[in-house]
């Protein structure tokens, strides 16, 4: 995903539409939490929507092969990348929240409204151990259209 400029950040904040994160359905199978930079005060918590995630469903099994990699440990490999058929069930007409790999998908199908994602940078996650509890930072991965 490419970075963008200071200039693109100011204009998306200024065109987005202010309430697309706050009504944004979570797609995902976790709760979003979002911590202040603080890393300890939460600002806000998404749910996920009642139901079945948004997944991306496989078209086909990959095969699958091992590579050796000393003392005799052999490491299975999937083939080459999945190919995917499409959602297992049509997103929502709103903002939705969702991993990357869906964001990208929904995104190259013209899905027309915002889509976030967690920013799961090493910077922006909060953890507890080695388990993540939660991000500093949610990404605008699609502006999507301006509610009238």
């Amino acid at each position: 995903m490419a970075t963008r400029s200071a200039e693109e950040a100011e204009l998306l904040q200024k065109t987005v539409d202010p309430n697309a994160l706050r009504d944004a359905v979570n797609l995902t199978p976790h709760d979003i939490i979002v911590f202040a930079q603080d890393r300890k005060t939460v600002l806000f918590t998404v749910v996920p929507e009642q139901g079945e995630a948004l997944r991306l469903e496989q078209e086909k099994e990959r095969s699958v092969f091992y590579l050796e990699v000393g003392d005799g440990v052999k490491v299975p490999c999937n083939s080459g990348p999945a190919v995917h058929a499409g959602m297992n069930r049509d997103p929502p007409n709103k903002p939705v929240i969702v991993s990357e790999l869906v964001a990208r998908h929904l995104v190259e199908t013209g899905f027309a409204y915002s889509i976030f994602i967690p920013d799961t940078n090493p910077e922006s996650v909060v953890r507890d151990g080695g388990r993540i509890l939660g991000v500093t930072r949610m990404t605008l991965y699609n502006p999507g259209r301006v509610e009238e």
